[in-house]
């Protein structure tokens, strides 16, 4: 009997997504492919169903899914690692436990692609599912892509790991670990900035993919204090790349500052912090702001004034969002 060469790893990414990790696996597992692939589940120690129902898959299809479980929470950035140095195949796709695929031929798609243009990654366009008004959001509908895909994902990531396959030379472990012992809090983000600071991708404009934009995940926390230390690695990671690349570092670094400031003071409307806001406001020169964002001026106005700002807290929060 022939051995088949596994040609794409689905590394899969999971912690305590028992509700959502088996329709996570029944998507890969729909996948319409004449290529060998692997499955990899790489679980973060979870202490909910997770693991077992991982266990059961992994049990029905033991010539395809390989089950990694950490006996303690590592954190998402060592998750990923793990799952990327276990897959043997030359292409990865990333699939997170709560996401899906909606489109069966992803995989073979982005494969071609990969193969004809010989280009480092391709990444597609994806839906948001909102549960809290259950409802599916096209991500990209209006994207078109930039000339320098670095300094757009730098100051607006646009790409979702579970719609990205890369070729597995692009994947820099050594500069990864450096990503763990920085402690950074999201790894897609500085993991696509290294690939497009030293490679180059393709986007492709069908809808493969199903984000779920939950309430209490990594990316929308809840309380003020997580989303402060989510922001703030945010903007660490900007810098990390920023002093990286070299190149526009000056006005790049002014950009990542500006921003950083006004997300705190954003996230200080959000909940409703009248002392937390009216510090970071008075780190604004009005008129520089004013030349260069006139209503978010008059926020950072608003914000020195305890009345104006309890009255105008509703509005300015349902009108101005984060970057």
């Amino acid at each position: 009997m022939a051995i088949i060469e596994n040609i794409i790893s689905v590394c899969i990414i999971t912690y305590n997504q028992e509700h959502y990790i088996q329709r996570t696996i029944e998507s890969v597992l729909a996948q319409k492919i004449d290529a060998g692939i692997e499955i990899i589940i790489s679980d973060d120690g979870s202490t909910d169903r997770t693991a077992q129902i991982c266990t059961n898959f992994q049990t029905n299809y033991p010539a395809l899914i390989r089950f990694i479980r950490s006996s303690i929470n590592r954190g998402v950035l060592s998750n990923w690692y793990q799952a990327i140095k276990a897959a043997s195949a030359p292409y990865i796709a990333i699939l997170e436990g709560d996401d899906y695929w909606i489109d069966p031929e992803k995989l073979s798609k982005q494969l071609a692609i990969l193969k004809k243009d010989q280009v480092g990654f391709v990444y597609t366009d994806f839906y948001y599912s909102d549960e809290q008004h259950h409802t599916l959001i096209q991500g990209m509908k209006h994207y078109k892509p930039s000339n320098n895909l670095f300094e757009e994902t730098l100051f607006d990531q646009a790409i979702t790991s579970s719609t990205i396959m890369f070729r597995r030379e692009i994947f820099d472990f050594a500069l990864f670990q450096r990503f763990i012992e920085n402690h950074f809090l999201t790894p897609d983000l500085p993991l696509f900035l290294q690939f497009s600071l030293t490679s180059t991708g393709t986007f492709l404009s069908d809808v493969t993919t199903v984000y779920t934009w939950k309430a209490g995940s990594v990316r929308r926390p809840i309380l003020q204090h997580d989303e402060l230390q989510f922001r703030e690695s945010i903007y660490r990671i900007r810098l990390f790349f920023i002093q990286k690349a070299r190149e526009n570092q000056k006005s790049s670094l002014l950009k990542n500052e500006y921003i950083h400031k006004s997300d705190q003071l954003l996230i200080a409307w959000k909940h409703n912090d009248f002392d937390y806001a009216c510090r970071v406001a008075k780190t604004f020169p009005f008129v520089l702001t004013w030349r260069k964002d006139r209503k978010f001026a008059l926020v950072t106005l608003f914000s020195r004034a305890k009345f104006i700002f309890h009255f105008l807290q509703p509005y300015i929060t349902r009108k101005r969002t984060l970057q």
